[in-house]
């Protein structure tokens, strides 16, 4: 709920600027930029980074107490408000009930903060990005390709360009809706847990638009790339944000007729999101599998797309609830035609291909939410650092340089250093806790791959870390 109240906020904003800007304000996405830096600022010092001096809560004698700063009004280009009105931002409201900065949170505080600092860096990193394309108007295809949430009437919703799929909009789950290029929908109010945010990048973003896109069109989406590129970790954080049940099937498991049939029929009825996990490649598929596979999927989305509100397969009508959606993955090299859909599948599902991820943003992200003040410099040199350990070192079986050991080395840094602040009252300087972060990675790194690095493979990466 924090995080989707937290993306209606910055999409809210940024729709009063394009609105500013329209009105006459060419400045308008410059103070949103800088208020979205600032609310960064704010999520950063409770993570105990030194950015901003500005605390988001006072511990005094009476326990913390709300600070609130001024707002300029609309005519001056800040944030909207009434003019001369005082009151928190939406990451200062969040966080007024925690303690001072620099105190240690606890697991369930310091998880909700970094999941809204990955949202708040996300929402800065667009801000600038529309700020650098120069965009005017919210039809922008920067924007409008953009993950967007916003609150709805009824009416409204009704009376929008998208009538011939306003029934997709009824159904429980309030006046909170998600926005992706032509797909609209209700938010599902799924219960999500307070666990990992997956960092979304400029591949992520266009993976959710091609994902989108295939459900927008009662079709079924296919995403493929290689090991390790977050193909089933996307589809499900889309389904976290459209706030519906994702249900993974590992595709091994479906050895029979009669599985599949009531895994694609129980998506249907229950309105979740299925992602069937690897798809095995043609030559593997019986070729009976294969054909009742496409039967059901084709019904499935048969009666999606005509809005009936039953499913029939096979003589037996079950209730449809159209928040439903499938998707497979695919992982190309693990064998012979295994990143080719079969041609009974090519018309039913979209592609969406996932390429290399952005490794530099991911590390910075993580790192920055983990509270580092050196994230930039760090998270670039442990991206090279794989980089550079995959291509000049020798090829072994054992070996892994992908992203899930990149994130297994940031994730063992951070509790390293996480550790080490709880133990230490004092606040160090902004160059002691560089010094102290990369003492921290480096040890990380050396714990994670000094045992499996081959006697000649060693003084080569002991050089790689010493650059």
């Amino acid at each position: 709920a924090l995080l989707a109240a937290s993306a209606a906020w910055r999409s809210a904003q940024v729709g009063l600027a394009f609105e500013r800007i329209a009105a006459g304000d060419q400045t308008a996405l410059h103070c949103t930029l800088e208020a979205a830096s600032a609310e960064l600022d704010a999520l950063c010092d409770a993570l105990a980074i030194g950015f901003s001096p500005h605390l988001p809560a006072d511990s005094g004698a009476n326990g913390p107490k709300q600070v609130s700063r001024p707002v300029a009004d609309e005519s001056s280009g800040g944030l909207a408000g009434r003019p001369g009105r005082r009151r928190l931002s939406f990451a200062r409201r969040a966080l007024a009930g925690n303690s001072a900065a620099r105190a240690v949170l606890d697991r369930r505080s310091r998880a909700k903060i970094r999941a809204l600092t990955c949202a708040s860096l996300h929402g800065r990193d667009v801000l600038s990005r529309l700020v650098g394309e120069g965009c005017t108007s919210a039809t922008a295809f920067t924007w409008a390709s953009q993950l967007r949430c916003r609150w709805e009437e009824e009416a409204e919703v009704e009376s929008r360009s998208l009538r011939g799929r306003a029934a997709d909009l009824k159904g429980d789950g309030g006046n909170l809706h998600v926005t992706i290029g032509e797909y609209n929908r209700r938010h599902g109010y799924e219960y999500a847990s307070g666990g990992e945010v997956l960092v979304v990048t400029p591949l992520t973003e266009r993976s959710y638009l091609s994902l989108a896109r295939a459900a927008h069109l009662s079709m079924g989406g296919a995403a493929s790339g290689p090991a390790a590129s977050g193909k089933t970790e996307t589809v499900r954080a889309l389904a976290r944000e459209v706030g519906v049940w994702a249900v993974l099937f590992c595709s091994r498991r479906l050895r029979c007729t009669s599985s599949i049939t009531q895994v694609i029929t129980a998506v249907g009825h229950s309105g979740a999101w299925g992602i069937i996990d690897d798809l095995p490649p043609l030559a593997a598929l019986p070729p009976d599998l294969l054909a009742e596979l496409a039967a059901t999927c084709s019904a499935l989305f048969s009666a999606l797309r005509a809005r009936r509100p039953w499913l029939e397969w096979m003589g037996e009508q079950t209730a449809l609830d159209h928040a439903a959606a499938l998707f497979i993955t695919l992982s190309p090299g693990l064998a012979a035609g295994c990143n080719e859909l079969p041609p009974s599948l090519r018309s039913l599902f979209r592609p969406c291909a996932l390429a290399t991820p952005d490794a530099a943003l991911i590390c910075r992200t993580e790192l920055i939410a983990g509270g580092w003040c050196d994230a930039e410099r760090l998270g670039a040199k442990l991206a090279a650092l794989f980089r550079l350990a995959a291509s000049l070192l020798s090829s072994q079986p054992h070996y892994d340089w992908s992203l899930r050991s990149l994130k297994r080395v940031v994730g063992d840094a951070l509790l390293a250093r996480q550790a080490e602040v709880a133990a230490s009252p004092s606040k160090a300087t902004p160059r002691e806790a560089a010094i102290l972060e990369q003492s921290a990675l480096l040890a990380a790194l050396r714990s994670a791959t000094s045992s499996c690095l081959s006697p000649n493979d060693a003084p080569a990466f002991d050089g790689l870390l010493a650059d």
